[in-house]
């Protein structure tokens, strides 16, 4: 997806896909989860595996605010200082990360120590994704062109197949998801650049 919207986004501005690629990266600590079973096979202390949680937590809800806020745009805020709000949201993310309780005893299905208030982060995390699709739903008013339909449905497989894939459900449904990005991530880039590229 980076090197598909490194393509198509060369000379065309879009603060949506600035957000989105932020969003983007903080998938890349998915990386984390393997290194949290390698480092627990070699014996490494509970206590530097929990940052490693809340790394990986901090990166989640960074991921899910600058996913919401990339809808922000969409749906017609304007805000020039872009790299300021991205501040705010590192240290929003960092603060609800620091605060999440870790239960080094247990371990989830995604390699990871189960967290506390899990229930609590899913239903943030499906709350932000209906808030982000209901905002590219209202683009389509506020910039008057359809083509946010396809760009709301496109963020909405995007982020639901990653939501499910950081799950560690199966892999069968790890595979379904990817599938679900991939096809979701070509018509919200694809979509997002057509439309800025008649403006």
């Amino acid at each position: 997806m980076s090197f598909f919207i490194l393509k198509t986004f060369q000379k065309t501005v879009s603060p949506e896909i600035f957000f989105f690629v932020f969003w983007l990266c903080s998938l890349s600590f998915e990386a984390i989860r393997p290194l949290h079973l390698f480092m627990a096979v070699q014996g490494a202390s509970d206590s530097s595996l929990s940052i490693l949680d809340r790394l990986y937590m901090g990166s989640k809800f960074l991921g899910l605010i600058t996913i919401f806020i990339s809808g922000l745009y969409a749906a017609g805020m304007r805000n020039e200082k872009q790299f300021s709000i991205i501040a705010v949201c590192v240290g929003i993310s960092a603060a609800l990360s620091s605060i999440m309780p870790v239960n080094t005893g247990i371990w989830a299905a995604n390699l990871m120590f189960k967290l506390g208030y899990g229930r609590l982060v899913d239903g943030f995390s499906v709350a932000i994704l209906l808030i982000t699709i209901a905002n590219y739903l209202i683009a389509v008013r506020v910039r008057g062109d359809k083509a946010y339909y396809y760009i709301a449905a496109g963020a909405a497989l995007t982020v639901a197949g990653a939501l499910v894939a950081s799950r560690g459900a199966s892999p069968l449904a790890s595979l379904i998801s990817l599938a679900a990005m991939a096809a979701g991530g070509f018509v919200y880039i694809y979509k997002l650049h057509s439309f800025y590229l008649w403006q």
